[in-house]
């Protein structure tokens, strides 16, 4: 039954939310970050700040598999194992974190409080906010919520999948689900930290953004048809989902979260993308979907229905196929 604790663990990161900044695991990969990137980036030949952009990546990635891995091994199948494998588990997943930024936006621009609605879409989002009109601080956090359903929802439920069903390294499968989810995460922590195109990051952060290209390739690939399944819950749309994934989903940077804004903006009928500000530098970018319904604070309350739709319907295909590998 143990695969089936993949589902117990969303519902407990829906109840919970996310555990205090001192005790989460990736708080704590985030810091080993920082501290190697200070201990090793210098102004060095890109071939070089690739090279120990790569041992960093290495060194978190793998501290973070073999840590888990012994600390899981040491505790057992015991209560104290399995408590500390579903704890692990649910700090890997940030629905309810995420459903909450959101609602914070939505609240502020319900009152007519612009500033406020800026302030708060600002901490979900890496592009300029001070000068936002109200629609686009609701497509700011529109977008937010798409995007951020893969790196904090769907993609850990698909390695915990995969680690519940394959239980390498003598793991039971609770271990397992939350080993792979926990190397999912550092690999993503290791993107939002150093996968960036600036100057300081271009070289020295190029393995993590590629091994987070790679590994969302085919969680982001899966996600549109969990949308799609979500949708009617949400009162969306599934058609309109997969029909605007497979026509928009190329139409942003990344080549993994345009698949879930496309899925978003089909399902609820909003269009997304087009020119955004990043550090004052205007990016000019495609838009996704079309533009069935205005953005505002009553978009931001159904990217919040549907990605809790989404989660759920995520969590049950996740413990059915690791249920169904192992059986």
């Amino acid at each position: 039954m143990t695969p089936w604790l993949i589902g117990v663990g969303t519902v407990l990161d829906w109840l919970i939310g996310d555990p205090p900044r001192r005790t989460h695991p990736v708080v704590v990969m985030g810091r080993a970050t920082g501290l190697l990137e200070r201990l090793l980036w210098r102004a060095r030949p890109p071939f070089r700040q690739r090279l120990l952009g790569l041992a960093v990546t290495l060194v978190v990635l793998g501290g973070t598999l073999v840590l888990s891995a012994l600390l899981l091994r040491l505790l057992g199948d015991g209560w104290l194992g399995f408590v500390a494998g579903l704890w692990l588990l649910g700090t890997t997943l940030a629905a309810r974190s995420l459903y909450d930024h959101a609602l914070a936006v939505e609240q502020h621009l319900r009152a007519g409080d612009l500033p406020g609605a800026r302030a708060a879409v600002g901490r979900i989002v890496g592009r300029d906010t001070q000068e936002l009109p109200a629609h686009e601080v609701a497509r700011a956090a529109v977008e937010s919520v798409a995007e951020n359903t893969g790196d904090g929802v769907l993609s850990p439920l698909f390695y915990a999948a995969l680690g519940a069903a394959l239980t390498p390294f003598g793991l039971s499968p609770l271990a397992a689900a939350a080993v792979f989810a926990l190397a999912y995460k550092a690999v993503n922590t290791l993107d939002s930290m150093l996968g960036y195109r600036s100057e300081r990051y271009l070289h020295f952060g190029w393995a993590s953004a590629r091994l987070d290209d790679l590994v969302n390739f085919l969680p982001a690939r899966v996600a549109p048809c969990v949308v799609a399944l979500a949708a009617p819950l949400a009162g969306g749309s599934p058609a309109g989902t997969l029909r605007t994934a497979l026509r928009d989903g190329r139409n942003h940077p990344s080549p993994n979260s345009g698949l879930l804004e496309a899925a978003y903006a089909g399902a609820l009928g909003y269009r997304l993308g087009g020119p955004t500000l990043y550090a004052g530098v205007r990016h000019e970018r495609k838009t996704i979907g079309q533009e069935r319904f205005p953005l505002d604070a009553e978009a931001i309350q159904r990217s919040r229905r549907l990605l809790l739709w989404t989660s759920l319907v995520g969590s049950l295909i996740a413990c059915l196929a690791a249920w169904a590998v192992r059986r």
